[in-house]
């Protein structure tokens, strides 16, 4: 394995990482929409973590693994979409 070189990461693939890393700044809008008692407040309080740690991860990963890349982009998508879905359907929880 080489050491990695930053200019090796075309300057495109870095655009589209950041593009979608940017829904993570919505968080404070998504913790207002969740209810009060709900575990859907602690998805979204660990959201920002797993999509900084996902969009460096494949932005590290693009010059050796360019499927992983691919693969941990779509599923930060995929993520983005989950997350908005569990906030606009959270119930409060009863805890008896």
């Amino acid at each position: 394995m080489s050491a990695f070189r930053p200019s090796e990461v075309p300057v495109w693939y870095t655009v589209l990482v950041i593009l979608f890393a940017l829904p993570v700044f919505q968080t404070p809008l998504l913790l207002d929409s969740c209810p009060p008692h709900t575990d859907a407040r602690t998805w979204v309080m660990i959201y920002p973590l797993y999509v900084i740690a996902a969009a460096w991860i494949a932005w590290q990963s693009y010059p050796e693994r360019r499927t992983l890349a691919w693969i941990i982009l779509a599923l930060m998508l995929l993520t983005h979409a989950a997350i908005w879905y569990l906030v606009l359907t959270a119930q409060p929880t009863q805890l008896f």
